[in-house]
């Protein structure tokens, strides 16, 4: 019963109709959005019904989906032990052929003579082979000695990688997906924020934004910096979009931008009052830093608004969205201890601003946004094992593609006058045309170091 159970778990009739199910559940898994979902999702029917009963949203860190994994993996194993550990003790195993006839039958043959006893000759070429990582072995009888060499059993040992390779990967993919986490993080110029259980701080130091002769944006960075708790700067990276800043455990990568709602680079403005020209000085003012008008005046614009509106019930200044469709500056201009102008200015009604007692006019010509940067924050501990899966993928590939199995056969007669008649065969798991050539020049070279004869 045992038996039976082991080799149905090694089967292909097992693993293909396993391999279909999970290439179908992981096709719904990405037709089907994954993650948690909004509430109002719960009300849309019966088909959001059926994803969250059975949990397709969760699909590939759910209980099941891991069993499967686990099945095929438990296959892969049963299959290696019945199969490849069984071609390996194969390759250890020398096969004789009966007569020299069907040596002779063989597409790689070659017959020629050699000065010297049989047991002596068949001694050095079997030395030859294990010089050169063959299996040989010797098989005598009456009237012949044959020797057998096969190949060593890198092919084999490139299929064990090849099964265990898959393995890995599906060790990676769970690790991954049951202690890994990947999040946006919304940055602004000079922002520090620290994260959980790592021991470190992420300094945005500025973001960049590139544009083409049209507008278009043509790439976007952001240089960040790593520091230790007390501040001290550990490391530096200018990442962008496929080049990201890893880090002791977590990756950054550069994701999204977008402007700030609520902060500006600096604003455009005309400045009308006592003791000024007419027209107003129009001039750029960076965001929250004072900047002198003349004489013993200051300017500085304390508050932005993308979307301005004042609430009906509480009279307070609020943003209605995070789009620019009614951005508005605060400004203020005082005189040391004295306040002169404190009001608000909008960028879409530039001629509609207050003039207060004092006589000061402020209006909003044009700014220039202070962006975000969105950074992609990610921890996969699984990596560490999905490169090792590719590590042995690789390697047993090269293995099963540039090894291939080689095998020898020399039956060696004695021909009564102190010579020796050899008749050689060969066979490969290559070309018969790549194979001929090697054949031919070992024989070549076991005719030169056993002294030719005539």
């Amino acid at each position: 019963m045992i038996k039976k159970v082991w080799n149905l778990l090694g089967s292909v009739q097992l693993v293909i109709p396993l391999l279909i199910v999970i290439t179908l559940v992981s096709l719904l898994g990405v037709i089907v959005p994954q993650g948690p979902v909004p509430p109002d999702f719960l009300h849309k029917g019966l088909r959001a019904a059926i994803i969250v009963r059975f949990g397709l949203n969760q699909i590939f860190t759910s209980w099941w989906f891991y069993a499967l994994l686990g099945l095929l993996s438990i296959n892969v194993v049963a299959c290696s032990i019945s199969h490849q550990f069984k071609s390996v003790g194969k390759a250890l195993t020398p096969h004789f052929h009966k007569t020299a006839d069907d040596v002779a039958r063989l597409k790689c043959t070659a017959q020629f003579t050699l000065s010297g006893d049989p047991a002596r000759l068949a001694e050095g070429f079997s030395a030859f082979f294990k010089k050169r990582l063959f299996f040989a072995a010797l098989q005598k009888t009456d009237s012949s000695i044959q020797m057998a060499a096969r190949s060593f059993f890198f092919k084999e040992i490139g299929s064990l990688l090849f099964h265990f390779s898959i393995l890995f990967f599906f060790a990676g993919g769970i690790v991954g997906s049951m202690q890994g986490f990947s999040f946006v993080k919304e940055f602004h110029k000079g922002q520090t924020v620290a994260f959980p259980e790592w021991p470190y701080i992420l300094r945005c130091d500025w973001f960049k934004l590139d544009r083409t002769a049209d507008g278009a944006t043509s790439d976007y960075q952001s240089k960040m910096t790593v520091l230790s708790l007390d501040s001290a700067p550990l490391f530096t990276k200018i990442i962008q979009v496929n080049h990201p800043l890893s880090y002791r455990g977590l990756s950054f990568f550069q994701n999204s931008y977008g402007e700030q709602p609520d902060l500006i680079d600096e604003a455009q403005v005309r400045v009308i009052g006592p003791g000024m020209d007419s027209s107003g000085a129009v001039m750029t003012v960076p965001f929250d830093t004072e900047v002198k008008l003349g004489g013993s005046l200051s300017m500085v614009i304390r508050k932005f608004v993308c979307d301005f509106v004042i609430g009906s019930d509480s009279r307070e200044v609020s943003s209605r969205s995070d789009k620019p469709n009614n951005p508005a500056i605060k400004a203020v201009i005082f005189k040391g201890a004295d306040t002169l102008f404190n009001s608000w200015s909008f960028l879409n009604y530039p001629d509609i601003h207050q003039e207060n007692a004092k006589g000061f006019k402020v209006a909003f010509l044009d700014y220039t946004p202070q962006y975000y940067t969105g950074i992609k924050v990610s921890k996969n501990p699984g990596n560490v094992f999905i490169w090792l899966g590719f590590a042995l993928m690789t390697a047993g590939i090269l293995l099963v593609f540039y090894f291939p199995h080689k095998s020898f056969w020399i039956f060696i007669e004695p021909t009564g006058d102190s010579s020796s008649r050899v008749i050689a065969g060969g066979s490969s798991s290559r070309s018969l045309s790549a194979f001929q050539d090697e054949f031919k020049h070992v024989l070549d070279t076991l005719q030169r170091a056993s002294k030719k004869g005539p």
